[in-house]
């Protein structure tokens, strides 16, 4: 008798694949060993306080590569071919709509700017918080960057499947995308990363 594998009914149904409606994206302190007393608000809820990660929102789309670069050496008299390679790099681009409420790099620092000094905060954020500049030393700091991936029962309740945290994330450029005609305002974030941790 042919070997079985049992399959999830699931698997290749709407339920069993993830999409833009089952990820929610939050920032926090850089590392996660620093946000173990924090909460997860869902979308829609309040987020303010100092105890609660805080909602990025309105995030349009992102996209996450990973590569290793690779180089093949040979030497003269010889026909062997030898591959070397370097240490494997990672990168993140967000693209975010611009809201009265804040910038895509405010959104991404809002943890980091609800517990900043007042002075600090206008240097950093001379236009309140729409418009921003990468030039000040406090965007040298890095933030975190949590994937909370969930489903929703036929309530429409939210069922947490897996959380990843995204450790030392810096900004390493910032622009907007702004069309005739359009009705909203896109921000343009390139990140990199140091670590991604799975939260418990």
């Amino acid at each position: 008798m042919p070997n079985t594998v049992s399959v999830d009914k699931n698997s290749y149904t709407s339920k069993g694949l993830l999409g833009g409606t089952n990820i929610i994206i939050y920032c926090g302190p850089s590392k996660q060993a620093d946000a173990s007393a924090l909460s997860f608000p869902d979308p829609g809820q309040d987020d303010s306080g100092a105890n609660k990660f805080k909602l990025v929102g309105v995030i349009q789309d992102m996209a996450i590569q990973a590569g290793r670069p690779q180089r093949q050496l040979g030497e003269l008299g010889s026909a062997a071919k030898y591959m070397i390679t370097s240490r494997g790099q990672k990168s993140m681009t967000i693209n975010r709509i611009v809201t009265y409420h804040g910038s895509g790099l405010h959104a991404l620092y809002r943890y980091m700017y609800e517990n900043m000094d007042k002075d600090i905060r206008k240097k950093a954020f001379p236009h309140g918080k729409i418009w921003t500049f990468l030039s000040h030393p406090v965007f040298l700091n890095p933030v975190g960057l949590i994937f909370r991936y969930v489903n929703y029962d036929d309530q429409g309740n939210i069922q947490d499947i897996r959380k990843k945290y995204h450790e030392d994330v810096y900004v390493a450029g910032v622009g907007a995308q702004i069309t005739e005609g359009d009705i909203g305002i896109t921000d343009n974030l390139s990140l990199s990363w140091s670590n991604t941790v799975t939260m418990k």
